[in-house]
């Protein structure tokens, strides 16, 4: 696939792209040329995105050369973006459950698996009653450091309408251990 037609246009496009920050180079060998993004959000959604569209084994190679872990991605206008799509999906909660799922996937998609939007996507799910995907996304969330009480009592609830009691249990206990001022866990 060719993107630009020779090495003048690949110029212009280099300084195009430098002028408006979204690129920073680095070095420059011959014809090989490293580059660094510089624009913190478009650094994020790579980050986030990367996982999602390349070959595991490819995207792990990619972030440890560039020294950058998954989670190390959260600039404030991604944390903001995801904020407002649960904002948006508890909103739009009293007309349906679909679409607070599928407002919830397309944030997913978009921004990349934040702990707390696959929280509430676990528990939306768990409302439109499909309780295996609920089970694997809070489990993801929850893996991925969203430790919190509520989580923990949504995942308990899983186990339960599925009869997993001991699980059930465990979780609940968790919630319990980990609530402040939480009283739905007891």
């Amino acid at each position: 696939m060719q993107i630009v037609r020779d090495n003048e246009q690949l110029d212009e496009v280099f300084i195009e792209l430098d002028m408006i920050n979204f690129i920073k180079r680095n070095s420059e060998e011959s014809k090989r040329i490293q580059f660094s993004l510089d624009n913190p959000q478009l650094k994020d959604y790579v980050l986030k995105r990367t996982p999602e569209i390349l070959p595991e084994i490819v995207s792990v190679k990619i972030r440890k050369h560039a020294n950058v872990l998954l989670i190390s991605a959260g600039s404030p206008s991604v944390s903001i973006e995801v904020q407002k799509s649960i904002q948006r999906a508890v909103e739009i909660s009293y007309v349906s459950w679909a679409e607070v799922i599928s407002e919830l996937e397309t944030t997913r998609k978009t921004w990349g698996e934040d702990p707390g939007l696959l929280a509430n996507l676990g528990y939306y799910y768990f409302r439109n009653e499909n309780r295996p995907k609920a089970r694997a996304t809070l489990e993801k969330a929850i893996v991925e450091g969203y430790e919190t009480p509520e989580a923990f009592f949504h995942l308990a609830l899983v186990y339960y309408y599925e009869h997993d009691l001991d699980q059930a249990l465990s979780r609940a206990e968790t919630a319990l251990t980990l609530r402040t001022a939480f009283l739905k866990a007891e």
